[in-house]
């Protein structure tokens, strides 16, 4: 998987727009997607490991506190779970 322009939301709650007004936040263990305009969206471990995929909005639980990597449409952002 090779991964280009990624952006990092590093504090707890903090959240970015992305391309077509979508926008990706962390709450306490999940990752949060929302207005992605029906995009595939994918959740991976910073080893690479795939957590979910799933299309348009949704919420991931995440197993753990962590850095994850989230690829909505061909954007990719580096979240921190806190």
């Amino acid at each position: 998987m090779a991964i280009s322009n990624i952006a990092e939301l590093e504090q707890k709650n903090a959240i970015t727009t992305i391309g077509n007004n979508a926008v990706i936040y962390a709450t306490d263990n999940a990752i949060v997607v929302e207005n992605s305009n029906d995009q595939n969206v994918s959740v991976f471990t910073i080893t690479g490991q795939a957590v979910t995929r799933f299309k348009g909005d949704g919420i991931t639980n995440v197993p753990q506190k962590g850095v994850y990597l989230v690829a909505v449409g061909t954007q990719t952002y580096r979240v921190v779970v806190k």
